[in-house]
């Protein structure tokens, strides 16, 4: 057979060598495993929307709640119906507060998932040891954790619910509205007063013991001690010190019963307040009376005393005589009560001016005297001297015969110096009649009395 007659293989149909092989095997492999990875995401196990915390919980069935962060934790409890602070011996909560952010979580959805592998739990700090806040519910036998990371834009955060893997964002909840700190959940009031309606006040600490009593116009007086000479009460620094007790708000509730550190046995200070609120005892009297004036308001005298115990990490101690449980306050509240003496209350007393001497009464003579016409008139000069001795007696002394004469000199003097003469000596010349002219005072005095026989 020669040559010629052998058949060469077409050209391109070459087999595939082994190396080829496994890169093809390796390709679909990793193709695979890329599917896996994203394939819920792409595909979603279910589409239906449902509440992350599960359809069946209800508000009204959960008891109890713990909200932590990475260093401090707080228990609430459901007690006949409302919430308390479990580990400050039952204290009061806010019922709306707890059942606002009870309300958030429930309206938590699984609709906008973000991660579900466990790598990326850290990273949005939903973790089981790294997260940002962490709230347990209970509710009968329902045991529920909620993991809180980093925000999602400025009104959302990452959640997480525990034994999943799945991270989702949501819009309803934030990680400051689950703050583990007693104060975000209760009415911080500890002393409700008012400044207006205290009126006594006394103050017991290691270096004074003082009492103040306010006046009938308001001003503080120091009513237990002798006021040192010079001084005066500096009325704003007693107001300035009041005012941090009204009200006095505590940054969280303490337990019920003393306990050795508050410093209680010896506190380090003590303030006895005396407050006057008016009652409000306004009626109208009944309408077949015919009087409907109000009734008179009367007032009603709160007594509240203060204990200021030891100074711990975060602020004071103090029991007050209207509340059961001790309290902790911030130091600005309380630490100037335990310091204050006499001398922080007093000011420089003003100097006494020089008072004028009071001017010398005029007599009353029942005439005028010539000198006080001088002295309201110096330049003027009395052209009649017989008239000024008729004015140095009373009125009801002055003889008939000068009421005679004088009343002659009135008329001649009238008719001779008439309208016709002008204004240089008519009556509308008035203090035209220059300084040596003479008032004719006769004519202002009143009419003389008959003298009887018996005018001694």
């Amino acid at each position: 057979m020669s040559s010629s007659t052998l058949k060469t293989p077409p050209q391109g149909r070459q087999r595939l060598s082994f190396g080829n092989v496994i890169l093809i095997i390796l390709a679909i492999i990793q193709i695979a495993l890329m599917l896996w990875a994203y394939w819920e995401r792409i595909f979603p196990k279910s589409t239906e929307i449902l509440p992350l915390l599960g359809k069946d919980l209800k508000l009204e069935d959960i008891s109890a709640l713990s909200i932590s962060d990475a260093t401090s934790s707080l228990k609430l409890s459901k007690v006949d119906g409302n919430w308390v602070l479990t580990d400050s011996d039952n204290f009061p909560a806010q019922n709306d507060k707890v059942e606002d952010l009870l309300t958030k979580l429930l309206s938590i959805q699984n609709s906008n998932l973000i991660a579900s592998s466990t790598g990326s739990q850290a990273r949005l700090k939903v973790a089981e040891d790294d997260f940002e806040g962490l709230i347990d519910l209970s509710a009968g036998n329902q045991q529920k954790s909620l993991f809180i990371g980093t925000s999602v834009g400025s009104n959302g955060a990452h959640v997480r619910l525990g034994g999943q893997n799945e991270v989702y964002a949501s819009d309803k909840l934030q990680s400051f509205d689950a703050r583990p700190e007693a104060s975000a959940w209760i009415d911080t009031t500890y002393l409700n007063l008012t400044q207006e309606a205290i009126a006594e006040f006394s103050l017991k600490n290691v270096n004074a013991e003082l009492s103040f009593s306010k006046d009938d116009s308001g001003n503080w007086q120091l009513v237990n001690a002798a006021m040192p000479e010079g001084k005066m009460l500096n009325q704003e620094a007693i107001n300035n010190l009041i005012r941090k007790l009204t009200p006095l708000r505590m940054l969280k509730p303490l337990f019920m019963a003393s306990q050795e550190a508050y410093g209680m046995t010896s506190p380090q200070a003590t303030v006895s307040l005396l407050s006057r609120i008016p009652e409000d005892t306004t009626q109208s009297t009944p309408a077949e009376s015919g009087d409907s004036s109000p009734a008179p308001v009367g007032f009603k005298e709160v007594r509240v005393s203060l204990d200021i115990g030891a100074k711990l990490e975060d602020g004071f101690v103090v029991k007050s005589s209207e509340q059961s449980h001790y309290a902790s306050v911030s130091n600005f509240s309380a630490e100037d009560f335990t310091t204050k003496g006499l001398e922080d209350f007093l000011s420089d007393a003003p100097q006494e001016s020089e008072t004028p001497e009071a001017a010398e009464d005029i007599p009353v003579t029942g005439g005028l005297d010539p000198a006080n016409l001088l002295n309201l008139n110096p330049s003027a000069e009395l052209a009649n001297p017989e008239a000024i001795s008729t004015l140095e007696s009373p009125s009801e002394n002055i003889s008939e015969s000068s009421l005679e004469n004088s009343t002659e000199n009135s008329t001649e003097n009238s008719t001779e110096n008439g309208p016709e003469n002008g204004p240089e000596n008519g009556p509308e010349n008035g203090p035209e009649n220059g300084p040596d002219e003479v008032p004719n005072l006769e004519n202002d005095m009143p009419p003389p009395q008959e003298e009887s026989s018996s005018n001694p």
